[in-house]
């Protein structure tokens, strides 16, 4: 309690001095500033109080009220993201990578895998869709990601896709619960507080309102786990299958972490035909993601697919590597994860890498795959727009397990201090909740409502000016089909001889910072863009008005 106590003071005094040195429009530095550094004091006080306080001895829990435990959190989790999701996520994607999830949604639940972009904007398809795009030389296009997230919402569309992470929350839920019961089949209470960290993770519950894939990672990293430890043909076989899935979410590479540790478990305990079978197994489930984009780009006619688009998210990961230095980044991130936690699941986590000599299978995996994964994102630690930090989100599992067998190797010794102490934690992490409900719809608003009046504006065609916008490129979304009127273009992305086309037989509105301000858009401390010799040329043409600043 005593670490946990001087991290979470630490991290306040880390807020500070972001605070006072931080570059005001730096994502990272506002998302600790504005939205982290009163839960790191609050979190100080309540940590401080715990220390202070009498033991606590009323807290027994049974396999019944375990299991009840576990059935009122999974409910909880898709009630609260459900009605989360349009109270304070107001059903908008904040960011391009909740957007474009949405948008390959779009595609799969109209029967096809690529969408063909509509004669005469086939030139113009980087100025539609700035961002995350793969475009085929045939003229059809999608994401650049890998399309399970999209297609668990595509199929959730046809009630309502605001349902599939809600869904997934409740599954995850259940199935830590089983999860731990099977590996401390006689504590109960183990699988009651492994259940209660995971629902009280403010991370957990809000990436639960939002088309990130992150939820669906953690649902099935779980399942995966789940069917693992059963351990029987049916079981495995489930499990690859799974595997295949998970695979394909978004990203190929953090599935792929969480089960390395496994499958090398499986050749150190000499059981090489499973093994065999697990190895080559995911070996042809990654080959297969990473050539997807080539079947689906020769289905579509064009010679060019994955290869296209591995090289695209190469050089999107190392521009964001030569933007985003670790020894900046990184302590942000980490910092804020806990931010965003059960307080007490640091206090366990630690208590258990403290007893990790009497660990036994599957711990030490589950550590391995938070190692691993770990060492990826310190070489691309950039997350961009997420609550908490998004790249471990899979992993809360792993955390909260882990965290689980601490809570069974201490009781025994300071029992009603640690029962004081989860409860004092999961109180203050619970009242944390609608504090992080209002910080988001507070973040998300403005852009919100920019959108919404893009989206509704009397024009044929608006054209975005993010100069001096925070993120003002994002505000270029399209239907993957160009049925929405108006077109929305980023005009940094059009040249000249684009913007003179554009301008005949089209009616032009303009969203600019001037527009953005009114809704409440940040501005950004220095300009990146500038558009000043093209919004000059479209003033002496007078093709193009301001947007009307009421939606």
């Amino acid at each position: 309690m005593g670490f946990a106590f001087r991290f979470f003071a630490a991290g306040a005094l880390f807020g500070v001095w972001t605070w006072f040195f931080g570059d005001p429009r730096d994502l990272s530095v506002v998302q600790i500033v504005h939205q982290d550094l009163i839960v790191f004091v609050l979190g100080a006080a309540v940590l401080g109080f715990v220390l202070q306080r009498r033991p606590v001895s009323a807290l027994r829990i049974g396999a019944d009220e375990a299991r009840l435990c576990a059935y009122v959190s999974a409910a909880f989790a898709f009630i609260a993201g459900y009605a989360g999701a349009y109270i304070a996520a107001l059903n908008y994607p904040l960011s391009m990578d909740e957007f474009m999830a949405l948008f390959d949604a779009r595609i799969i639940a109209s029967g096809d895998l690529l969408a063909p972009v509509p004669f005469g904007w086939q030139g113009l398809a980087k100025a539609l869709q700035p961002i995350f795009l793969f475009k085929t030389d045939a003229s059809y296009w999608s994401s650049t990601y890998l399309p399970v997230n999209a297609a668990l919402h595509a199929v959730m569309s046809f009630v309502d896709s605001a349902l599939t992470a809600p869904l997934l929350a409740a599954l995850s839920v259940l199935l830590i619960f089983a999860i731990a019961r099977r590996i401390w089949p006689q504590r109960p209470d183990a699988a009651f507080v492994a259940v209660l960290l995971l629902v009280t993770s403010a991370q957990f519950i809000i990436t639960a309102m939002t088309p990130y894939a992150m939820t669906a990672h953690l649902a099935l990293n779980l399942l995966w786990l789940w069917l693992f430890l059963r351990n029987t043909g049916a079981s495995h076989g489930g499990a690859l299958v799974v595997g295949f899935a998970a695979t394909g979410l978004h990203q190929l590479v953090f599935h792929p972490f969480f089960v390395a540790p496994f499958i090398l478990s499986l050749w150190l305990g000499r059981r090489w035909r499973l093994a065999a079978a697990y190895t080559v197994g995911y070996g042809a489930i990654c080959l297969f993601w990473i050539l997807y984009r080539n079947v689906i780009a020769d289905s579509a006619g064009s010679g060019e697919g994955g290869v296209s688009a591995f090289i695209a998210q190469v050089e999107y990961l190392t521009r964001l590597f030569q933007y985003t230095p670790i020894i900046v980044f990184m302590p942000r991130n980490l910092v804020r994860f806990v931010a965003w936690q059960n307080p007490f699941t640091l206090v366990l986590f630690c208590l258990a890498l403290g007893a990790i000599r009497r660990w036994a299978f599957p711990l030490p995996q589950l550590l391995a795959g938070i190692v691993l994964t770990l060492i990826f994102v310190v070489v691309v630690p950039y997350q961009g727009h997420g609550w908490g930090y998004r790249y471990l989100h899979g992993l809360l599992g792993s955390i909260s397990l882990i965290a689980a067998f601490a809570w069974i190797q201490f009781t025994g010794l300071e029992a009603a201090r640690m029962r004081g102490a989860l409860i004092a934690c999961s109180v203050f992490a619970a009242a944390m909740l609608p504090l992080r409900a209002f910080q988001m719809r507070s973040f998300t608003e403005p852009f919100a409502r920019a959108s919404a009046v893009i989206a509704k504006t009397d024009a044929d065609i608006v054209l975005v000016d993010p100069t001096g916008i925070w993120f003002g490129a994002d505000f270029a979304r399209n239907d993957p089909y160009l049925v929405n009127r108006p077109k929305v273009l980023l005009l940094n992305r059009l040249t000249q001889e684009d913007v003179a086309r554009l301008c005949v037989g089209h009616k032009i509105a303009i969203f600019d910072l001037s527009t953005a301000r009114t809704f409440g858009v940040p501005a950004l401390s220095r300009v990146t863009v500038n558009n000043e010799i093209i919004r000059a040329f479209m003033a002496d043409k007078k093709c193009g008005v301001p947007i009307g600043t009421s939606p």
